[in-house]
């Protein structure tokens, strides 16, 4: 790996039952990668696309609808301290939504 914020610095990583020497770099990438699977993980779970549309339209929703919808999801846990589903948080989102105030 190329990286400008990091040297090529080596640090000792703990697993179960060994330590490894790993760069600093990787380490790092890692570690700001897993919130980004997650997230891409959650939205996999109930993506509202279908078959038929265009990819520039399929890339728009996924980009714009799921991951807003996705991180107003994990705002909305932290605020809360609740646990709820994705889908059943886009049902209370999309009811919230469209209710006439």
């Amino acid at each position: 790996m190329i990286s400008t914020k990091r040297s090529t610095e080596m640090v000792e990583v703990r697993r179960k039952n060994y330590v490894r020497g790993k760069a600093m770099v990787v380490v790092d990438y890692k570690r700001g990668n897993c919130a980004v699977d997650l997230s891409d993980q959650r939205i996999a779970y109930s993506t509202p696309h279908r078959r038929t549309l265009k990819w520039y339209i399929k890339l728009a929703l996924e980009l714009l609808l799921n991951t807003s919808i996705s991180n107003a999801m994990i705002l909305s846990k932290q605020a809360t301290k609740t646990k709820i589903k994705i889908s059943d948080f886009r049902m209370a989102l999309a009811m919230h939504l469209t209710q006439c105030h």
